[in-house]
């Protein structure tokens, strides 16, 4: 990924289509290929590259173009899923390898490189939740095999998974509760300044929701049907490269 962040010293809109046409003539003459290019919500240009081989490739003519912004080559975002249904409590490792194992003869070849398990968690109906981050080369494989992976003795449903980290003292996005320096709490429930664990409200009223201004406020922050919280999530995929144009 090639993200050319401004600096002091501006570039117009005109200079900037220009850079772009130079780096598109640039990757059509070295056989490159790109994925895509777009400004990011910071209003940076990004392009994403196909490949390791074609990042080194553009680099230094991105380098070059783009003399008067900083370029930068950030890491990757990629897809996280969460696999639902798993039953057993397997730790992570064994995971891994149930998952390797269990799918590599449906096309999903599992490797350290391109599957991480971050986290599982055990529910009360004596089933699990793992969080996964892959490739999206593995994101697609799983996609056509019906949104399933096979885990032991079952095939498990497989969904996007798009977590917004919420502060549950001020309420605000981003950080936890441990992180947090805002002055005084945010209710949860009603958006008075108290700890949510003290409040007696009947009355739902969403801090987040107010803040930005939406419609519908009547609804504690950790609802999930929250528009400010949906509205995070879809920033983050925005922000996915492996989600770009595609319907969701």
């Amino acid at each position: 990924i090639e993200q050319a962040s401004n600096t002091d010293e501006q570039v117009s809109e005109a200079e900037q289509a220009t850079n772009l046409a130079t780096i598109a003539d640039y990757a059509v003459a070295t056989k490159s290929s790109v994925r895509s290019s777009y400004k990011n919500n910071k209003g940076n240009q990004v392009i994403i590259c196909d490949n390791e081989k074609t990042k080194d490739v553009l680099l230094p003519k991105v380098k070059e173009v783009f003399n008067k912004q900083t370029v930068k080559t950030p890491p990757t975002k990629l897809p996280t899923i969460m696999v639902h249904g798993i039953r057993g409590n397997y730790t992570n490792e064994e995971l891994f390898t149930a998952v390797q194992n269990q799918n590599a003869g449906r096309g999903i070849i599992v490797t350290q490189d391109n599957l991480k398990i971050l986290f599982t968690k055990q529910l009360p109906t004596g089933t699990s939740q793992a969080v996964i981050r892959i490739s999206g080369d593995i994101r697609d494989r799983i996609k056509a095999q019906n949104n399933r992976l096979c885990v032991g003795l079952i095939s498990c449903l497989v969904t996007d998974h798009f977590y917004i980290r919420r502060c549950n003292r001020c309420q605000l996005y981003h950080h936890n509760h441990d992180k947090c320096e805002s002055p005084d709490p945010v209710c949860g429930k009603c958006a008075e300044k108290h700890d949510t664990r003290s409040c007696h409200s009947t009355t739902y009223k969403c801090s987040n929701c107010t803040i930005s201004g939406l419609a519908k406020t009547n609804h504690p922050t950790y609802s999930k049907d929250c528009s400010s919280y949906i509205k995070e999530q879809r920033k983050l995929r925005d922000n996915i490269p492996y989600y770009e144009g595609k319907n969701l």
